[in-house]
């Protein structure tokens, strides 16, 4: 996910500001300490305009 977000060139702040995610968990599931939630999964996919899957293959 962390190349996504480099992509879009979005901070970790900016993304959990789009998305209602704690920074502190971006970092988390980027760093793959985490899962990935589906609540999470969809608000990602809309901040990348992409499919919510392809967040699942990141």
């Amino acid at each position: 996910m962390a190349e996504l977000r480099k992509q879009h060139k979005f901070s970790q702040n900016k993304l959990a500001q789009l998305t209602g995610i704690s920074r502190s968990t971006i970092g988390e599931i980027e760093n793959h300490k985490t899962p990935i939630q589906d609540e999470h999964a969809v608000k990602l996919a809309k901040a990348f305009g992409i499919a919510v899957e392809k967040i699942y293959k990141e």
